[in-house]
């Protein structure tokens, strides 16, 4: 008996011992903290303000470790709460201001061995004599200047409240009722303009003709401006496509979103939309939206009545086989067709859409289209189509979600407009142009109870600001909060604004062509005007490496496979053909 005890007595100092020694190599050298925020002059009490907090640990957590928020509000009251040690995480942070005052939100963060992070927000200035603005935005079919049953509510589009003495712009959308509303600081006037309703041929502003309303406002005013557009003719007009696809992975279904457009707010065109998949994927069934006619790879909507306001919006479910290649990039080609009307901007009536073969997928991810390649090359004043996707993995109903998302300093927010979204949802913007997308009671169930319906997802345009610096990047993250967790934090997009000093002009005197960048990384574009053409390229052997075919004037060839080297570029078009010299260098 006295040898059992001895032993245990042993063991238990060999683990004690153990255990100290891995307390003692874990161990937390410093806490960095942020908390995302905007200065802003909040009207009116009780006035809610949001911001979020993130923090990341350096050195190693003890398992028994744990982190200690403390957040002063600045008016009185404060919070304490308590979460994991972990390398990294985020909190959505919200508080209710019921005084007037200028406040500025404190956090800190200690962990158990007092180490301490330290953060602070910008000044809310939160007042009580503001001005209401609000109004209606609608087709007037009849010129009336009177919303009447059944003419159109132009839904989802941004209206700017411009101060003309501080120079300020706020920004209010326009909800599901055609209804727009804005609290603005008193004692200015404010030039009021749904600034993104020219942007439509074909329309022309009738209540007021000039489209915009100026009003002077005072202490706790109310004012009311609608906005009325008639139509006038049938226009020419931009019809485009658009897609989006995560990954693919072997032996695994996974979605593809088509879109399809016509900027035309008071005409509808006959369109067609094809999509060629890649030889390695295998439609499978329509998630939502219209479903497609196929015919083995080549899927096709056909589209009676398109316009701004009918667009196509499908999700497909396509299969990749287990053959394919990890890491390898799966393009799909669609086209949309639309007879013989004229079209301003041909260049996106064509687009690839690819994505990498991967094992594993986050369900919670952006997309952005166009992405042409790795830097998503656009020009200033593109227009911008944005997806956010978000799925509830966890082990219970999500009876909330909100999905944030700050706006770069590089698009124009009064181009914003809000296309669709899973649920039924509000959207919001706060200060610093941030947008706020709140789906309240959506009640999304966890994806082992109901995978189908555990997603959600929402989709929206702006356009990137005109007169950028070449080489000017737009990126945006969206963080994603289900109920009271801490946020899901999206891939980050990127669009860059293109350089052209890397611009290759040729021409043979009948045809001519740019070709850029030169060299190239991982894509080569190549332009010519409005033309349709073909373009080889070859290796110094004379042998095919890459082929691209286009009838809108553009094509772009990926060369992430091609080695470092010189190549051949060959260009047909009209029956003539011209040649250059091209390098790779990755």
């Amino acid at each position: 008996m006295k040898k059992t005890l001895r032993f245990l007595t042993l063991a238990a100092g060999v683990l004690l011992s153990a255990l100290c020694t891995q307390k003692a190599s874990a161990q937390v050298t410093s806490i960095t903290a942020g908390f995302n925020d905007s200065a802003a002059n909040f009207c009116n009490t009780p006035a809610l303000t949001e911001g979020y907090l993130y923090w990341s640990v350096q050195g190693t957590p003890d398992p028994l470790d744990s982190l200690t928020i403390y957040i002063n509000y600045g008016d009185g009251s404060d919070l304490t709460t308590k979460v994991e040690t972990q390398g990294q995480g985020s909190l959505l942070i919200s508080h209710t201001y019921n005084t007037t005052g200028t406040y500025q939100i404190q956090i800190t963060i200690t962990n158990t061995n007092s180490v301490t992070g330290n953060t602070a927000g910008q000044l809310y200035a939160i007042t009580n004599t503001c001005a209401t603005i609000s109004g209606m935005v609608w087709l007037d079919n009849d010129n009336d200047c009177t919303h009447d049953v059944g003419e159109v509510l132009l839904v989802g589009h941004s209206v700017t409240l411009h101060n003309t003495t501080t120079n300020a712009y706020y920004y209010a959308f326009v909800d599901g009722n055609g209804m727009y509303y804005a609290e603005v600081p008193d004692g200015y006037t404010y030039e009021i303009e749904p600034a993104n309703m020219m942007g439509y041929p074909g329309i022309t502003p009738y209540c007021p003709v000039t489209g915009v309303a100026t009003q002077a406002v005072s202490s706790m005013g109310t004012y009311t401006h609608n906005f009325g557009y008639s139509c006038t003719s049938n226009p020419v007009t931009d019809f485009s496509v658009y897609g989006y696809a995560g990954n693919f992975r072997p032996g695994f279904n996974r979605t593809i979103l088509m879109s399809a457009y016509s900027n035309a707010l008071c005409t509808t065109y006959p369109a067609t939309v094809t999509l060629e998949l890649h030889p390695l994927l295998t439609y499978t069934a329509t998630t939502w939206g219209p479903a497609p006619t196929v015919n083995g790879n080549t899927l096709t909507w056909t589209l009676p009545n398109l316009s701004a306001l009918t667009y196509l919006s499908s999700q497909i479910q396509v299969y990749c086989d287990p053959t394919a290649i990890m890491n390898s990039i799966l393009c799909n080609t669609a086209i949309i067709s639309y007879g013989s009307v004229n079209d301003t901007v041909p260049a996106n009536d064509t687009i690839e859409i690819c994505a990498p073969v991967n094992n594993s997928m986050d369900p919670n991810d952006k997309h952005v289209s166009p992405k042409v390649d790795a830097i998503g090359t656009i020009e200033n004043g593109e227009q911008l189509h944005y997806l956010v996707n978000f799925q509830n993995t966890g082990n219970d109903v999500a009876y909330n979600v909100v999905v944030v998302d700050t706006l770069s300093d590089n698009v124009d927010p009064s181009t914003f407009q809000f296309l669709e979204a899973s649920h039924p949802v509000n959207v919001e913007w706060t200060p610093g142009n941030v947008l706020n997308f709140r789906f309240e009671n959506i009640n999304l169930p966890d994806s082992g109870a109901n995978e189908p319906a555990s997603h959600g997802f929402l989709r929206y345009d702006i356009k990137a600001k005109n007169n950028l610096a070449d080489g000017a990047v737009i990126n945006n993250t969206a963080y994603i909060y289900f109920d009271f967790n801490s946020a899901i934090i999206t891939n980050t997009t990127v669009n860059t604004i293109e350089i052209p000093t890397s611009v290759q002009n040729i021409t043979n005197g009948a045809i001519s062509a740019k070709v850029y960048p030169n060299p190239a990384n991982n894509d080569l574009t190549i332009t010519t005007e409005g033309k349709n053409f073909s373009a080889q390229v070859y290796d110094v052997l004379g042998r095919a490496v890459a082929t691209s075919v286009t009838n809108n004037g553009k094509a772009v060839i990926n060369t992430s496979s091609l080695a470092n080297g010189m190549y051949i570029l060959t260009i047909k078009a009209d029956g003539k053909e011209m040649t250059t010299k091209i390098n790779v260098q990755h």
